[in-house]
């Protein structure tokens, strides 16, 4: 470890036992001093010199020889010794005999207008500790750590005037920071859950996107190797590092922060969260108002016990979590429940893990009716987390694609669902293999490069009084199929077409044959149930494979139920092995040339 003289300004390298030392806790500014600077002799070319003097001069204060500052005593040309230094960062502020957080935009008013009149004669308002709140260090990654690690840590203005001791402010920071005060006063992070300590980094930002992840190293007690240039994998990287050594399933409750230009229910995710703002911080701690949550708006839950009420029956969105109250099962109360279970563990499949599972089955007379997100969650499953809010289950929505029986994804990850703790006996745990990471999928903006493997037909209704009820052989994922090959395919959805009060139904086949890409509208008297739906992907099957190659990629057909309405299908193919299926909708005076010239 190098130390900085706090009279001489000169490094010094130590091994044990390493001296009392104070350390600088800073963000960083421009033309700071490094360490190839202190060898060079011209640290008082740069303009972060005079923090350095006073932060010496505040040391001496202290009776401090020696003082650490990672801008000059880390070597950062060397990636072995910036490993190590990152990795130890928390250990040393630890060790710290004084941390001085030094916040640079933070200023004292001049003499002439400090005193209580200033120069106007006006009375001035005194400094207040909210001023220094507004600090951007609260907003910076790696100084949580930097206020969490040391016992003592004294703060400063631009001009090194005292603001106060972490001690004396601990009210103020707590507030600011959403970190407990029994933390703030020396207790350790460990005993609070993997999301809560997240949460205290969700407003925080690094410059570089892999720091988000290694500032945080120190805070789970984490040692891993750095990767620049490995983006949001290094966050991955640590969520798989916290499973390995805490069984903490409080990990998998982030929730996505919508989009502004995407529903968000449109997303499509693996397992780990992208970031720390997944756990957004709620600043006070209030009890969760069930009924402002998004609700189902029909017991969408099969009867599993005709005792349990109706009420209890229906899910919830939940958008917002305070992690501080979010109780896990203990390791005893799973065992109980559900037996013995095995750890969760990163494979080559994904992350293979075992969950309590509840399948999802809706008994709503009138499938047409429901809402998307109704009919989606109809058609999958819920994993408990074996987290509680209150009275209610913490899940994740997955999907079960009918094509890798195996392979989940979280559907709707701009929230979790809640159930009735009541239903807990309905759950049966089972082995589940989840995506890791990652965007899967994201409205209708995938990018080619992140698509995993396979075949992808996004399904595309161009109107919204056109919707999917159901697909074969694969299941719709926010109108999304995913075929686990490439090559050829056949898929076949039953859909309904919603004018005024007219229900119309089609059917609607699509495939690709030897590169080449067909599809097929026609209308139906009712709406076709699995059985049917076999049946009829039975007898595409059996047609002679070059008659697909007559098929056209675009159809328009005449409604028959709805007057001067024509129906369209186009599928397009997109880079890879993906496609588009719009389905769309004009009157037969529209002027639509390929309409026109289909019909005539």
């Amino acid at each position: 470890m190098r130390l900085l003289n706090t009279t001489t300004l000169e490094v010094k390298e130590f091994n044990n036992p390493i001296p009392s030392y104070g350390i600088l806790s800073h963000t960083w500014e421009e033309d700071e001093v490094l360490f190839q600077d202190v060898m060079n002799g011209v640290c008082e070319l740069r303009k972060g010199y005079q923090k350095i003097v006073g932060f010496c001069r505040k040391a001496k204060e202290c009776d401090l020889e020696w003082v650490w500052v990672d801008t000059l005593c880390i070597d950062k040309s060397s990636s072995a010794e910036l490993s190590e230094a990152i990795n130890s960062m928390y250990k040393w502020y630890k060790a710290s005999t004084v941390c001085f957080a030094y916040l640079s935009d933070v200023r004292i008013r001049d003499d002439a207008e400090s005193g209580s009149v200033s120069s106007s004669g006006a009375a001035n308002k005194p400094f207040t500790l909210s001023e220094a709140s507004r600090s951007r260090w609260f907003t910076r990654g790696w100084t949580l750590q930097e206020l969490i690690a040391p016992k003592y840590v004294e703060f400063y203005t631009h001009s090194w005037e005292e603001i106060g001791t972490k001690s004396s402010m601990i009210g103020m920071l707590a507030k600011r920071t959403g970190i407990p005060e029994d933390v703030l006063r020396g207790g350790s992070p460990l005993v609070h859950n993997v999301a809560e300590r997240m949460s205290w980094a969700s407003k925080r930002q690094t410059t570089r996107e892999e720091d988000m992840a290694y500032c945080l190293l120190g805070l789970f007690g984490i040692n891993m190797p750095l990767l620049y240039g490995e983006g949001v994998k290094a966050f991955y990287r640590l969520q798989e590092q916290i499973l390995r050594q805490q069984e903490d399933y409080t990990m998998f409750t982030w929730i996505a922060p919508p989009k502004l230009d995407v529903e968000p229910d449109s997303m499509v995710r693996g397992a780990w969260a992208s970031a720390p703002s997944e756990f957004p911080l709620m600043k006070r701690s209030t009890h969760v108002n069930w009924s402002s949550q998004r609700t189902i708006s029909e017991p969408i839950l099969s009867k599993a016990n005709d005792k349990i009420p109706e009420t209890q029956r229906k899910l919830e969105m939940v958008y917002h979590v305070d992690f501080k109250r979010v109780v896990q099962f203990s390791y005893r109360d799973i065992h109980e429940s559900f037996g013995h279970q095995e750890p969760p563990v990163v494979t080559s499949r994904g992350l293979q893990i075992w969950l309590p599972i509840l399948e999802v089955k809706n008994t709503h007379p009138d499938w047409a009716h429901l809402t998307p997100m109704e009919r989606q969650l109809a058609s999958n499953r819920l994993a408990w987390t074996y987290c509680k809010l209150d009275d209610r289950l913490l899940c994740l929505a997955l999907d079960s694609s009918a094509a890798e029986p195996r392979s989940h994804y979280r559907i709707f990850p701009a929230s979790l669902v809640s159930v009735d703790a009541s239903l807990e006996h309905c759950f049966k745990v089972l082995r589940l293999y989840m995506h890791p990471g990652g965007l899967v999928q994201f409205g209708r903006r995938q990018d080619p490069e992140q698509a995993t493997n396979g075949t992808w037909i996004n399904f595309i209704p161009r109107k919204r009084s056109l919707t999917l009820l159901r697909s074969y052989p694969v299941r719709a994922t926010q109108n999304l199929h995913r075929f686990p090959h490439e090559g050829n395919f056949i898929l076949i959805m039953s859909c309904c077409l919603k004018v005024d009060e007219t229900n119309s139904y089609l059917i609607i086949a699509c495939g690709s044959f030897r590169d080449h890409h067909w599809c097929t509208l026609e209308e139906e008297p009712e709406p076709s149930d699995e059985v049917g739906l076999t049946k009829q992907y039975a007898d595409l099957k059996g047609k002679p494979k070059a008659d697909f190659t007559f098929l056209p990629d675009r159809v328009a057909v005449t409604c028959s139920k709805v007057p001067r309405l024509v129906l369209t299908v186009s599928m397009r193919r997109e880079p890879g092995s993906r496609y588009r299926l719009e389905i769309d909708e004009y009157s037969t005076d529209s002027g639509k040339l390929w309409v026109d010239s289909y019909l005539s």
